[in-house]
């Protein structure tokens, strides 16, 4: 069950927040566990025990820890040990990657200061997958999480923002992410002696895009659904394209993946605190480790070297400021290539194609998906559209693009989102 599907729609996810809305907290708190349990059974039934499983692990040795570094490894090394086989195997469990890097967060703080760890294990289990973000985030802290489950209040005005945020991220996705994603579907789908340069572009600027929108909609649609419910996740992304440098871009891109990277890897390593040449090292292990967790490949393994190069350049490089705003986009649009490419070999010849200059086949109706490239590509530098409109004029707003989802729905079967596959 996904949340563009008519399923989530118009029946789990309102029947969820109608039953627990008059329940009392302790009961609202047990059902919205119930509810997680029931979303991902319909998702990957057989993964089931192993997602209780790990959720107990956490719960035992968060108990036990209590500054105790030998069990802190040893739940580490667990979780990403688990993680590494699935990966390796093929047959990840559904959310695995963002809940495995949840409980890394929880045992670290817990180890930190053991009165953090709880004994309620329902938390623990919403803290680690959640329904609204079990696919892909946002990654949450556990003192953040420990803060607004003790306070947990779900109320109408904020069920309306809530759903306001939702329609918009669902919009993302239906309207515009699914839409330029068929232009890069054809587009490296092709025969790569048969495109031509512009083609080549056309198709890699297309992905850029759809990964955004399909990424920051289903971000927008889990901070939606999280405020319905009372919670307040962390925002993921904050207009990368505008961005002058390697640098800012990861700031601003998967804020919350860049966040955990640099809380529990960057900083133990020393940060940029061991001067320029351990800085850069650091940056290249990170960028090398991020890119094998979004899959055990050699695609991922050579977009996280890529970043990883380039921000281990600027940081050992000062002239890179005058330049950076030149690079950093085309930079980012060919690491994407490789990124999306089926192999190493189609990777790099799609970004020979980019730069051949050569004539060949346009993918087909080029003009109308033009259009609705060149339609797509401002929304992805306006910080929040019509945030400033008056409030009936954004509720009609809304309800437009809420009536235009469900024609679209209606019209096609529903993609899923790239980043549940990770």
């Amino acid at each position: 069950m996904v949340f563009n599907s008519p399923a989530y729609l118009f029946a789990f996810f309102p029947a969820v927040w109608l039953i627990a809305r008059p329940l009392g907290d302790k009961g609202r708190k047990l059902f919205l566990c119930a509810a997680l349990l029931l979303f991902y059974a319909f998702g990957d039934v057989r993964s089931l025990p192993f997602l209780l499983l790990f959720a107990a692990l956490q719960y035992v040795l968060a108990l036990r820890i209590r500054g105790r570094r030998a069990l802190l490894v040893l739940g580490v090394v667990l979780d990403v040990g688990a993680l590494c086989v699935c990966k390796a195997v093929g047959r990840a469990p559904l959310g695995v990657s963002f809940f495995t890097f949840q409980a890394v967060a929880y045992l670290t703080e817990v180890y930190r200061a053991p009165e953090k760890a709880s004994r309620d294990a329902a938390e623990v289990l919403l803290y680690l997958c959640f329904f609204p973000r079990l696919l892909s985030g946002p990654l949450m802290g556990w003192d953040e999480h420990h803060r607004q489950y003790t306070s947990l209040r779900m109320d109408a005005c904020s069920a309306a923002e809530g759903v306001c945020r939702f329609v918009r991220g669902l919009a993302k996705k239906l309207l515009l992410s699914d839409m330029v994603g068929r232009i890069a579907d054809e587009v490296f789908a092709a025969e790569v002696g048969s495109l031509s340069s512009a083609g080549a572009w056309l198709g890699a600027v297309a992905y850029c895009l759809q990964l955004y929108y399909d990424f920051s909609g289903y971000s927008d649609m889990a901070i939606g659904m999280g405020k319905c419910f009372g919670f307040t996740f962390p925002e993921n992304f904050d207009r990368p394209f505008i961005s002058v440098s390697i640098g800012e871009f990861w700031r601003r891109w998967h804020m919350t993946l860049g966040g955990w990277f640099r809380q529990y890897v960057y900083f133990p390593l020393g940060g940029s605190r061991r001067g320029r040449g351990r800085t850069a090292l650091n940056k290249l292990v990170v960028f090398l480790l991020t890119g094998l967790w979004h899959g055990f490949g050699w695609t991922f393994l050579l977009w996280g070297l890529w970043h990883g190069l380039l921000s281990a350049m600027e940081s050992l490089w000062d002239g890179h400021r005058k330049y950076a705003r030149f690079y950093t986009l085309p930079a980012v649009l060919l690491g994407f290539v490789m990124f999306r490419a089926e192999s190493v070999g189609q990777g790099f010849a799609l970004i020979a194609r980019l730069f051949s200059f050569s004539g060949g086949a346009l993918p087909a109706h080029t003009g109308v998906r033009l259009c609705a490239l060149l339609a797509a590509l401002p929304l992805s530098v306006v910080k929040r559209p019509g945030e400033k409109l008056p409030a009936w004029l954004r509720t009609a707003a809304v309800l437009l693009l809420y009536v235009l989802c469900l024609c679209v729905m209606a019209g096609n079967d529903f993609a899923p989102f790239i980043y549940a596959q990770f």
